[in-house]
């Protein structure tokens, strides 16, 4: 776990100079300041999380693009209180607020495939990330211990793709096959 949070926060270091950096700071910080506030007995819930994930989900607002569908940005807390409040649990409005950055980071990353004929692997990377933390999250909600190997895979997962974003930066052009120079066969 402790090997997780250095990586993740060196991730942030690392991305903090491109236009990803609230994203991978909001990650950055999650861990860490979660086992802070436990350690300090200040609290013993994952609200730190939900904050630092909705920061990530508005920080996407500098990276999209193609930010027509900002009716999100409103619409998401108030879906999050409402299913925080009926389920009384943190972890389904976790899971909705990742499911709203999925979102925004695959419609991202196809868009600019579509549309600028790039495919990028730190987009898609990002996308499965996204993935794995969804997943991560719903199996613990319902307890399926018969998945537990999966979630320390999905967990490995993570710390590698962190690990990649500690050695390479969105702004680097290997990350970015030009899909048109392929088809044209150059």
């Amino acid at each position: 776990m402790y090997v997780s949070m250095i990586i993740w926060v060196l991730s942030g270091i690392r991305q903090f100079p491109t236009k990803y950096r609230y994203f991978f700071i909001s990650i950055a910080i999650s861990d860490p300041l979660n086992k802070m506030l436990i350690g300090l007995e200040i609290y013993t819930g994952n609200y730190v999380f939900l904050i630092t994930s909705l920061l990530g989900f508005y920080s996407t607002l500098k990276f999209d693009p193609y930010g027509k569908d900002k009716i999100l940005y409103f619409v998401l807390p108030v879906v999050m209180i409402i299913t925080f409040f009926i389920t009384g649990t943190t972890e389904l409005a976790f899971v909705l607020i990742h499911l709203f950055i999925f979102y925004k980071v695959f419609k991202i990353a196809t868009l600019d495939l579509f549309e600028n004929k790039h495919f990028s692997i730190f987009k898609y990377l990002l996308v499965f990330y996204e993935i794995t933390v969804i997943l991560n999250v719903t199996l613990r909600y319902l307890e399926a211990t018969q998945f537990y190997f999966l979630f320390f895979v999905m967990f490995a997962f993570q710390v590698f793709i962190g690990l990649f974003y500690v050695i390479f930066r969105e702004d680097k052009s290997k990350l970015t096959i030009d899909i048109k120079m392929l088809q044209e066969g150059h």
